[in-house]
């Protein structure tokens, strides 16, 4: 069953009051994606916009030097194509589903119908995308500006919040760690420039390692 319901919102949208989360529900189409296959693609001139009800995608960017970047992990409740929607640019970044996903689709002809029947949606709506479109564009300047130490710490961060359940409230809590080439994948680097940061991030007492168990020590 659906998570993004009146009863029970899902991300973002729980902030919308519930007359204007039933909209929601009414033109917003459901669509199931399956592991490793792109939700948009960049380049794309699709404009819909997507909200994950259930599983794990990724962004991806190109850096310069050409290789793919993690820039963003996404969950249940995030936004996917939200600069598009809005401006109706071509797609800026792949997105591919890393689990099973269930998604809400929302397209223009729908919008535009709700638009002059419901003009207070259609400003709240635009207001909480624009939020998360301003979040994004901070995660692509960390991924692409930031040190390889920072960016992984950063990485590691989100991490322990998903896999603990608690967090950065939590900084005693012991999470397990991916492999450091399913880390290196993430931020676009090498794998033994995530080895050298890791035991960068050690030896300034960052974090604190017991095999494949970590615990971050700063925050």
């Amino acid at each position: 069953m659906s998570r993004l319901t009146t009863k029970n919102p899902t991300g973002i949208f729980a902030t919308l009051p519930v007359g204007e989360q039933r909209i929601f529900e009414s033109i917003a189409k459901r669509v199931v994606v399956a592991p490793g296959e792109l939700i948009i693609a960049r380049g794309g001139t699709d404009t819909e916009l997507y909200i994950i009800i259930e599983g794990l995608a990724q962004v991806i960017r190109r850096h310069k030097s050409g290789k793919e970047i993690v820039v963003s992990h996404l969950k249940s409740g995030d936004l996917i194509g939200e600069l598009s929607f809005i401006t109706q640019a071509p797609r800026s970044a792949d997105v591919r589903a890393q689990t099973s996903c269930q998604l809400r689709k929302i397209n223009r002809m729908a919008f535009e119908k709700v638009r002059r029947k419901t003009p207070e949606f259609v400003f709240n709506l635009l207001k909480l995308v624009s939020l998360r479109l301003a979040e994004s564009t901070q995660q692509f300047a960390q991924a692409t500006l930031l040190d390889v130490p920072t960016r992984l710490l950063l990485r590691l961060n989100t991490i322990a919040a998903g896999r603990t359940g608690r967090g950065r409230e939590d900084p005693r809590a012991y999470f397990e760690v991916p492999s450091q080439s399913e880390l290196a994948r993430d931020l676009g680097v090498a794998r033994e420039s995530v080895n050298r940061a890791m035991r960068e991030l050690e030896e300034n007492g960052e974090v604190e390692r017991d095999g494949r168990r970590m615990r971050i020590i700063q925050r």
